[in-house]
């Protein structure tokens, strides 16, 4: 009765460990799930910034290039603006050269007007009919002019040269215009890329500090796996050990159960024996006992 008590009891605790361990292993799985998901919502925000720096990267490249850029130009707008400078110095003595000239040889005008002077006159005293006096008069004024002409020849070259400088200057000064607007249109792309960048960071920062929480988040997920491993671990210890010991009660009992048939099934054999050393007729039963091993 004892032992039959003692085999219940060993079942019931070992269906008790099983129950225990089934539990476990649900709830480890269901840990694991969650801890799945975490790690696939960690891995959203991991991906953004990824993708933030590699944008990063590729917006720093750019503004760096067009910083570059801007150097190059700003290079070449300051050797154009020393020119322009060194041009207008040249002007500028042309020009106190040219009023040498002119107060020496007593021209106040230019002497491209001069020449337009003539050939006015000259057209009219041809194309009118202008009397006596007044074509005298006129013959006379383009006279002075052309001596006047002739005297603002040194003048003229002056002009000429000073004209031609200022020209050079106004394309050097369209030149460097344009350079300059090419500096503010580099520059203002370059300063747009570096403010995409700073709010990125921004974006990145705010990213990596979500990032963070599901890191938190999963070390205490996983220290809720581990401790429910080690619980699994102890009762599948405990139920292997209580399942062996009901083994070796099952075995025992086993082999007890046979001793005790072996036992009888011996004495039957020996009352058979004996009855066939009286000469008494055997029973089927009898021949059937005889028959076992």
């Amino acid at each position: 009765m004892q032992s039959t008590n003692e085999k219940q009891d060993l079942k019931n605790k070992v269906n008790e460990l099983n129950k225990q361990v089934r539990e476990s292993r649900s709830r480890l799985t269901q840990l694991n799930d969650q801890k799945k998901e975490q790690i696939k919502q960690k891995q959203t925000f991991s991906k953004q910034i990824v993708e933030l720096i590699n944008s990063n990267k590729k917006l720093r490249e750019e503004r760096d290039k067009l910083t570059n850029e801007v150097k190059e130009v700003k290079e070449k707008r300051k050797k154009l603006n020393q020119e322009i400078t060194k041009k207008i110095e040249e002007v500028k003595k042309l020009n106190t050269e040219k009023s040498k000239v002119t107060q020496k040889q007593g021209v106040r005008e230019n002497p491209s007007m001069i020449k337009k002077q003539i050939e006015v006159l000259e057209y009219k005293i041809e194309t009118e009919g202008l009397k006596f006096e007044k074509e005298k008069q006129l013959t006379q004024t383009i006279k002075d002019l052309k001596k006047k002409l002739v005297q603002s020849q040194e003048v003229s070259g002056v002009w000429g040269k000073a004209h031609e400088v200022s020209k050079e200057i106004n394309k050097l000064k369209k030149e460097a215009d344009a350079f300059h607007k090419e500096i503010q249109t580099k520059a203002d792309e370059s300063q747009k890329k570096h403010e995409l960048i700073i709010g990125n960071n921004k974006k990145i920062d705010a990213l990596k500090i979500e990032e963070k929480k599901f890191n938190k988040v999963l070390d205490d997920k996983s220290g809720e796996i581990e401790e429910v491993n080690k619980e699994l671990g102890t009762v599948l210890k405990q139920a292997s050990g209580e399942g062996l010991k009901l083994q070796e009660k099952r075995k025992h009992e086993r082999q007890k159960k046979e001793k005790t048939q072996k036992n009888s099934l011996n004495a039957l054999k020996q009352a058979v024996e004996e009855k066939l050393a009286k000469g008494q007729k055997l029973t089927t039963e009898d021949l059937l006992v005889l028959q076992q091993e």
